[in-house]
């Protein structure tokens, strides 16, 4: 994972952790099991020629539920 943390002038690298193969016991839900930071949202170019930059959800949108709005 890579952004610019919250208060940080730079970006940087990040490694959160693993992911756990299973959920945690109920008695651990109550301390944090991924190291996620903060990070500032991205600076958004205000003369975009190819729009926002995205993870693309339009096309997981599209095959999901595509059929349903034509």
């Amino acid at each position: 994972m890579v952004g610019k943390p919250v208060g940080s002038d730079t970006r940087a690298k990040f490694f959160v952790g693993n992911v756990p193969a299973r959920p945690p016991r109920a008695g651990s839900w109550g301390k944090p099991f991924l190291n996620i930071p903060l990070f500032e949202p991205p600076i958004i170019d205000v003369t975009p020629t190819d729009g926002i930059p995205h993870i693309n959800l339009d096309l997981a949108l599209e095959y999901l539920i595509g059929d349903q709005l034509r």
